[in-house]
């Protein structure tokens, strides 16, 4: 019978249950474990509360530095003509390729800044030696019994204790926080950070490198400090031997 028809020519019977069975039988079912696709939804009919936002492949961890994407009138070092490389932004992660590239775009920390930087980390570093001296000073009064020990014993009993200690100190200092947060306290106050050439932290070596080449930078009377503020790059020769480059943060 043809498949429009209704009723049975021949017994009268309604059909039309029957054909619609039929159609459930022949439709084409999924394959043995695929799962059917979902009819397809107009854009008309789409909610948008259920559509899940993209959201952006930037690393919450990683510093928010200054890139040079605009000129800005910073002086003769700083003045800038490179923009950010295409397709570098939110929607897509950038390229491991272009990393080395835009950390070198990346504004450097200048002279002055890092000169105060490094300033306010010696007085710090001053200041938690001193505990160290007045508690040597206070138990060596105390140790001498009632009839004490004059100053000058005291200091050399007492100096040749505190400077390894004052070493350690400083060494474990810079070391530290520039592998746990790649700035010591005066860079988080002057807003510049010290990292690999391709914005990589530094690790536990490089970083240990980078205080002990502190004695090549000062030895030739600070040249190697000064260098940072005679070149383009704004690298002091420290951050030549190991590697490194300091830049602003935002």
């Amino acid at each position: 019978m043809p498949d429009d028809v209704d009723t049975c020519p021949m017994c009268g019977e309604d059909l039309t249950f029957l054909r619609q069975l039929l159609k459930s039988v022949y439709e084409e079912e999924p394959k043995l474990g695929e799962e059917k696709p979902p009819p397809p939804i107009s854009e008309d009919k789409l909610d948008p509360s259920q559509v899940e936002p993209i959201e952006p492949t930037m690393k919450s961890d990683e510093p928010r530095v200054i890139l040079n994407s605009e000129p800005l009138d910073l002086g003769a070092d700083y003045r800038v003509d490179v923009s950010i490389p295409p397709g570098f932004g939110m929607e897509e992660p950038p390229d491991e390729s272009l990393g080395s590239t835009i950390w070198d775009h990346a504004l450097r920390g200048g002279f002055w800044r890092r000169f105060m930087a490094f300033g306010f980390d010696q007085i710090l570093l001053l200041l938690l030696m001193a505990i160290f001296v007045v508690s040597g000073f206070i138990a060596a009064q105390v140790g001498s019994g009632p009839k004490g020990m004059s100053f000058l014993k005291q200091a050399r009993v007492i100096i040749p204790l505190i400077l390894p200690i004052a070493a350690v100190l400083w060494i474990a200092y810079f070391t530290f926080f520039h592998v746990a947060w790649g700035q010591t306290v005066g860079k988080m106050i002057y807003r510049v950070r010290t990292v690999q050439k391709n914005g990589q932290p530094l690790t536990y070596p490089q970083a240990l490198l980078r205080t002990l080449c502190y004695l090549v930078s000062a030895l030739p009377l600070f040249l190697g400090f000064f260098w940072a503020g005679f070149t383009s790059s704004k690298r002091s020769w420290h951050d030549l031997i190991s590697g490194t480059i300091v830049v602003r943060e935002q």
